[in-house]
């Protein structure tokens, strides 16, 4: 996010394949309303586990960023 110009208010960690749940998402809601959050910043991968998650929520008006990944091998 840095290298494209965007400053991260806050972060949160979930372990990979997590199933996201309202009581999650409260959290993260709080936080963007205190920070003065632009938007919500997520993967692909994540987005689809969030979408249904997000769409319960009565008070979520922030966007969602979804950040593709790309990955190289350099070498071998």
């Amino acid at each position: 996010m840095k290298d494209l110009g965007a400053t991260s208010v806050s972060h949160a960690s979930y372990p990979d394949h997590y199933r996201y749940t309202d009581a999650d998402i409260r959290p993260i809601l709080q936080t963007a309303a205190m920070s003065g959050a632009s938007a919500l910043v997520t993967t692909e991968k994540d987005a689809m586990r969030l979408d249904p998650v997000l769409k319960r929520q009565s008070d979520w008006q922030l966007p969602v960023w979804v950040l593709r990944v790309r990955m190289t091998f350099l070498s071998g």
